[in-house]
């Protein structure tokens, strides 16, 4: 595809709303994209940390998830200490308990180092927590909050810290129409270099590497029109728009890199993810409605055991079906987890050569069934006949 359609294909992509940058997943899977970590962890923890860090899973024993954790790809250090992202509708008191909590886990897991926590703040911030802010050097458009014996630093950005990066870039180009000459923008050029120069100077002495992210940022220091590179991830998560299209800064290549990875994203990850939602709920359903068969064979008047454990045997045959079954599509690594029911492929083999073989015959032959389909690749995790038989009864009631 030719560079300008590529560039049109992106301009008319169009973001499911469930989906749009600033929601959960979407969030989660644009700053777990490795250009991402980069233009994150070059301003947060430095230069050095350029192409260094990897994504972790922030889950722990008790069920509390983090939204993104990245650590060193080597080892955890003073100058390499974890980072703990989240993004947060509201900013309260309840949110910062809750990243205290967070970020212990974090101390307790890498060697009792002090995680950096960044927070991107979508929306609200209560005004308690707005008097604390403190500027910190790392960058103009972030603020820092007081974090001690929890956190190495807790870095916050929010609408209103991005806030003069948007409005001086509006300006900007008001007084480029008006006067039809970039050269009186001198000032406002400079303040987008220094405020990005963490970035910048990474991605100088970085020149060599695969983060595409780099041509963007060193862009920022020429093009007063380009956003920082963290400031342009504030921007889009914030802004929340389904379409590149609709957004003001959509020739800045930040921006346009983030676009990128959610349609990539849609394309493949949050497809899968869906998809494997959608068979853990049929999964789900069908071992429920098993049990619940088993519990009223039991409850009848006089219960018959042999009922009890032709149910219950089948109720194994099917779990076992599943964990063959995507155990072996794991192995794989196929494209596509499959929304049918495990067993329906091979339930409706049988279903249909059950119909042909009674047109001609007066009793199904369920070995010459099993046969026949072993032989065309059915049946595979079914021992003989008797199970297939016993299963297809039971998903036929």
């Amino acid at each position: 595809m030719a560079e300008k359609e590529k560039k049109l294909d992106l301009l008319s992509f169009i973001i499911p709303l469930k989906h749009r940058p600033g929601t959960d997943l979407m969030s989660k899977t644009i700053l777990k994209d490795k250009k991402v970590i980069n233009l994150i962890v070059s301003v947060l923890v430095g230069n050095h940390a350029i192409n260094n860090y990897i994504s972790q899973d922030g889950e722990w024993l008790d069920g509390k998830r983090a939204d993104v954790l990245l650590v060193p790809a080597i080892n955890v250090s003073e100058s390499m200490p974890p980072v703990l992202i989240e993004i947060q509708n509201t900013l309260d008191n309840a949110y910062i308990h809750r990243l205290n909590k967070y970020c212990n886990y974090v101390y307790d897991k890498y060697n009792n180092f002090e995680p950096i926590a960044f927070t991107i703040c979508i929306k609200n911030i209560r005004e308690e927590i707005c008097s604390m802010f403190s500027d910190t050097h790392k960058a103009s458009y972030l603020k820092k909050l007081p974090s001690r014996f929890w956190a190495k630093e807790h870095l916050i950005m929010t609408p209103a810290t991005i806030a003069n990066y948007i409005h001086s870039n509006e300006n900007d180009e008001d007084d480029s129409d008006s006067d039809g000459d970039s050269d009186g923008n001198t000032n406002s050029t400079n303040n987008s270099v220094n405020v990005n120069d963490n970035v910048n100077n990474s991605n100088t002495s970085n020149s060599n590497t695969s983060n595409t992210s780099t041509s963007n940022t060193n862009t920022t220091s020429t093009n007063s029109h380009f956003l920082p590179p963290l400031v342009a991830l504030g921007y889009v998560l914030m802004e929340q728009k389904c379409s590149l299209f609709g957004l003001q800064y959509k020739e800045d290549p930040t921006v346009i890199l983030l676009y990128k990875i959610a349609k990539e994203a849609l394309e493949h990850q949050i497809q899968n993810h869906e998809a494997t939602v959608d068979t853990l709920l049929e999964v789900a359903t069908e071992t429920q409605k098993q049990f619940k068969r088993i519990i009223e064979a039991a409850n009848e008047g006089e219960p018959s055991l042999k009922k009890i454990r032709s149910l219950a045997r089948a109720g194994v045959l099917y779990t076992e079906a599943c964990l063959h079954k995507y155990q072996q599509q794991s192995c794989d690594d196929s494209d596509v987890m499959t929304t049918i029911v495990p067993q329906k492929d091979d339930i409706q083999y049988a279903r249909e050569f059950k119909e042909e073989y009674l047109k001609n015959h007066k009793r199904m032959n369920w070995k010459a069934c099993y046969d026949k389909g072993l032989n065309e690749g059915y049946f595979s995790t079914y021992k003989s006949h008797i199970t297939l038989k016993s299963t297809f009864n039971e998903v036929n009631k």
